[in-house]
């Protein structure tokens, strides 16, 4: 959508909706558009315009698209009004992947491609959705910034000194909740709220080396039933593999590859068939993620567990899935 442009003969419309099916109101003053609310019923890419009519769009509403289906949305420049502490109007927007902020916006941004919006005043993620990453340089996660993601893993920088409310609320396929502080700092008590099970049973946390006991002893986190302490790597020693031996295909991240035993495959990328593929498809019966495997990002799963056309897989069993971060998947096809 391009901006529509000012036209003296046209009376300003107090509330218009674009051909995306996005939904602007005029304020009282005349002199800026609030975003609404969002019409389509389609898996749609918006990109909001910075003006109508020569006003400027500076606004997104309480819950303007709670539970819509769009796929990435993209906030321009003069958007300076979109979380007000309380809500996410993207909240619930379990399609949503990619999330763009106009670089010369100066009140938001979305740095290194986190696919979320970062406050900048107060260096808070506000929003995110399922392909999220955070920066490293955040310092707080806000209020329902999560709420209804579906990502199945997440990794909590050091940085990062409090989590509010719900911000991970209905995350309902949250299994993995990865944390590098080594000391417990301030997460709310409600923060896994109104999810499906409960996340404190059901998950793992998983703390630095050395700190699992000060997060048994710290206020909510010791709620955590499964708390798994790390290794710290520097993950630029760090590289993805895969080993196969005795019927078990086990995945790494680390830098241990050259002690590894059995037969050692690297990784493929795009449609690229794997290495163990070909020589043990039908022998596989087990996988394993294993720990270390949370830190990887591969971009493909292409045909990891696929079996042949007269030799169909003979793979019974996956052990810690949650391990597999799929964000960076842009090749899935034919995995099983």
């Amino acid at each position: 959508l391009t901006d529509i442009d000012e036209s003296s003969n046209v009376d300003l419309p107090e509330t218009y909706t674009d051909d995306q099916g996005v939904i602007y109101k005029l304020n009282s003053s005349g002199n800026a558009y609030t975003v609404t609310g969002y019409t389509s019923d389609f898996n749609v890419n918006v990109n909001l315009p910075s003006s109508l009519y020569g006003i400027p769009v500076t606004s997104i509403g309480f819950n303007a698209f709670h539970g819509c289906r769009i796929s990435s949305i993209f906030i321009p420049s003069t958007v300076k009004n979109l979380y007000d502490g309380m809500d996410n109007p993207f909240s619930a927007c379990v399609n949503l992947t990619s999330i763009t902020v106009a670089n010369d916006n100066p009140w938001y941004d979305s740095r290194e491609g986190c696919n979320a919006i970062i406050e900048k005043s107060s260096n808070s993620l506000i929003i995110g959705c399922s392909k999220s990453f955070i920066p490293n340089s955040v310092e707080s996660i806000g209020r329902d910034a999560f709420y209804g993601s579906t990502f199945s893993d997440i990794t909590i920088p050091e940085n990062i000194k409090s989590i509010g409310s719900i911000s991970f609320g209905r995350c309902n396929e949250l299994k993995s909740f990865i944390v590098k502080s080594r000391t417990p700092f301030s997460i709310d008590e409600y923060v896994f709220d109104e999810s499906n099970h409960n996340v404190f049973e059901y998950a793992t946390l998983y703390v630095p080396k050395g700190c699992k006991t000060a997060y048994q002893q710290a206020n909510v986190w010791k709620n955590f039933q499964n708390i798994v302490e790390q290794e710290e790597v520097n993950p630029e020693n760090c590289e993805s593999y895969a080993v196969y031996q005795n019927g078990v295909l086990t995945f790494y991240y680390d830098n241990k590859k050259s002690t590894r035993e059995g037969t050692v495959y690297g990784l493929n990328e795009g449609y690229e068939i794997p290495g163990w593929y070909n020589e043990h498809r039908t022998e596989i019966t087990k996988a394993v993620f294993d720990d270390s495997f949370a830190g990887a990002r591969p971009t493909s799963t292409y045909y990891w567990f696929a079996g042949g056309y007269d030799d169909p897989s003979n793979l019974t069993e996956i052990q810690d899935i949650q391990n597999l971060n799929t964000s960076n998947v842009t090749y899935m096809d034919a995995m099983f």
